[in-house]
């Protein structure tokens, strides 16, 4: 055995107190006496939900990373201290640790590309609820990543919108465009009422999910207010320009991003009590994460 066997321990536990220090301490912060001045509710911002989604894998990342190091630490020293360990051994020692410095590897490549699918979706969501903002001037209310569950299952709806001509579930989908394309041709999508047709691929569970999501928000809202409530489904995509065909007729609407503060303002449907009623549930539903 190696008479230095200690040593390798030793790093080992140096280099994992001070990876745990900074989560120790921090939560030891806030545990501390001070607390926040304000007790206000707060409510999520558009994309919030990927936003942790990002933080998370990130840490996953540094977590991978930091055990790649302490492998190619181990296998250094086994080289570089004296010892009687064999050939056969010091060769099983290398495969071993090139296996988990490559699974590593794998994996943190793996992670930057969710990590980069989840911050196209975390922009297009803060795009959409950056012209949404736009209908807080015409006396609408707002809301972004409503964390629901149903029948075990959690989901999130991107942004809901309510004011006097109604309330409006809008699901929000972003997608990267070709650059083998022409400008126009890669920048439109087809919308036929059941499906978004792009230059490459036909796309019907994003509308499937938006109905999903709109009659989901209308049963909880009839049930906790006690009155039919409708909402009407809408699905955007940032940046792209939506072509809709005569056989656009759904209960979903596709609705180009910037035109989503003139389309979602109308007659006015809702009665001042069922504002304030429905206003209170969806307060309720949209506290922050």
């Amino acid at each position: 055995m190696n008479p230095y066997w200690w040593l390798g321990i030793v790093i080992f536990v140096v280099l994992l107190a001070a990876q745990m220090t900074p989560v120790y301490l921090s939560r030891r912060q806030r545990n501390s006496r001070l607390k926040h001045p304000f007790n206000d509710t707060f409510y999520n911002p558009a994309g919030e939900s990927l936003r942790i989604k990002i933080v998370v894998l990130k840490d996953e990342i540094d977590t991978n990373v930091v055990q790649g190091i302490l492998v190619a630490i181990v296998v250094l020293i086994l080289f570089l201290v004296p010892t009687k360990l064999s050939a056969t051994s010091y060769i099983g020692a290398v495969i071993g640790a090139s296996g988990c410095i490559f699974y590593c590897a794998r994996k943190i490549k793996s992670l930057n590309q969710e990590i980069a699918n989840y911050e196209l979706g975390f922009q297009g969501e803060r795009l959409v609820g950056q012209y949404l903002s736009q209908l807080l001037k015409t006396g609408s209310d707002v809301y972004h990543d409503i964390e629901c569950e149903q029948n075990g299952n959690l989901f999130n709806l991107d942004h809901v919108v309510i004011n006097a001509s109604g309330v409006y579930c809008i699901e929000t989908k972003t997608r990267r465009k070709s650059k083998l394309l022409e400008a126009k041709q890669a920048a439109q999508v087809e919308y036929d009422g059941k499906a978004l047709e792009f230059p490459n691929y036909r796309d019907s569970k994003s509308v499937e999910q938006a109905k999903l999501n709109a009659d989901y928000l209308a049963r909880k809202l009839t049930a906790a207010t006690g009155e039919p409530v409708d909402v009407q489904a809408v699905i955007t995509m940032p940046g792209w320009f939506i072509k809709r065909t005569q056989a656009a007729k759904s209960a979903v609407m596709a609705v180009p991003t910037k035109s989503l503060a003139k389309f979602l303002v109308g007659n006015n449907k809702l009665s001042t009590s069922q504002l304030e009623r429905i206003r209170h549930q969806l307060e309720l539903m949209s506290q922050a994460l």
